[in-house]
């Protein structure tokens, strides 16, 4: 079992964004399952850099300045949960921030049966985060932890209306 949970990790990690492999799960072959997703890899869509990106990295007062979008995923069904993600992923990309993924949390109809399984998902679970980030250049996707890392914990996250630097609850 441990074999095979290596061999499909190592075959996932082969696949690249816009191909779909259900034979492993049962499903049909890949070739069968290539005719059904309903998107293409573009491979000039991995190399766009948002203008607001590029204006982003230029030095003011020799600070360069990384800005970064937040989101609170849908509270509905994983359809729209899932359908939320893209955009904001589309979102981020375009505008050229940093996307800040959500911490994990219980999403709708996955929370049931509690004691039977994990209840606490990251986007990561569903999405290939890392395939984002190492086939996109202009796509940059972090954790929320990695964020208040970057900015909470090193005193540059301040509240708007107050100008006091913010530290996350204890």
């Amino acid at each position: 079992n441990q074999h095979q949970n290596q061999q499909q990790h190592q075959h996932q990690q082969q696949l690249k964004l816009g191909e779909l492999s259900c034979a492993k799960y049962g499903g049909p072959s890949d070739e069968i399952a290539s005719k059904m997703v309903y998107w293409k890899d573009i491979p000039s869509d991995a190399s766009f850099q948002s203008p607001h990106k590029l204006q982003h990295s230029q030095p003011v007062q020799n600070v360069h300045e990384t800005k970064y979008m937040t989101f609170e995923p849908d509270g509905g069904g994983w359809n729209n949960i899932r359908m939320a993600m893209e955009t904001v992923v589309v979102l981020a990309h375009a505008t050229g921030r940093t996307l800040v993924l959500p911490p994990a949390q219980s999403i709708y109809l996955l929370r049931r049966d509690a004691h039977k399984h994990n209840t606490k998902f990251t986007f990561a679970d569903f999405f290939p985060i890392e395939s984002l980030n190492d086939e996109h250049h202009g796509i940059d996707i972090i954790t929320m932890e990695e964020f208040l890392q970057r900015m909470a914990m090193t005193g540059r996250l301040r509240n708007h209306t107050t100008g006091h630097i913010s530290f996350p609850p204890q």
